[in-house]
C-alpha cells in the first residue's frame, strides 16, 4: 500500500509513521474520506510511537493506540508497509507485525486507502 500522498524521507527515500500519521490520513480526511472502524498502531523503534484512528470520525489521535483493531509493528516495518515492500505474512510468521482485535479492520484500511495508493 504505497501512499503517493506522501513525501519519501529525502535521506532514506521512505515514508515515516509521523508522514502518514500528521499529514496523509488528515489530507483523506480533509478530503471528506471516510470508513467505519477504529485502529491502533503501537510501533516501535526510531520514529515509532502510539496512534488511534478513528475512520467514521476523521480523526488522529497520537499517544494513545485504542481501537477495535490495534496492531503492533516496528517504525522500519511501518515504513516498509506503506511503501509496499513489508511481506505482511512473513512478518506475522517473525513475530514482527502483531495485532489484537478486528482482522476485518485490515481491509477496511486496505480499501480506505485505496485511491491514495498507487
Amino acid at each position: 500500500m504505497r501512499l503517493v500522498a506522501l513525501r519519501a524521507n529525502h535521506t532514506t527515500n521512505r515514508y515515516t509513521a509521523k508522514d502518514f500519521f500528521v499529514a496523509a490520513l488528515p489530507a483523506l480526511f480533509g478530503g471528506g474520506k471516510r470508513a467505519l472502524g477504529t485502529i491502533g498502531f503501537v510501533l516501535g523503534g526510531e520514529g515509532g510511537g502510539a496512534w488511534s484512528v478513528d475512520l467514521a470520525a476523521g480523526t488522529v489521535k497520537a499517544g494513545s493506540a485504542h481501537g477495535a483493531l490495534v496492531i503492533g509493528l516496528s517504525a522500519d516495518d511501518f515504513a516498509r508497509l506503506l511503501s509496499g515492500t513489508l511481506d505482511v505474512p512473513a512478518a506475522m510468521q517473525d513475530g514482527r507485525f502483531t495485532h489484537e482485535g478486528d482482522a476485518s479492520l485490515f481491509f477496511t484500511l486496505s480499501e480506505f486507502l485505496k485511491g491514495s495508493t498507487s
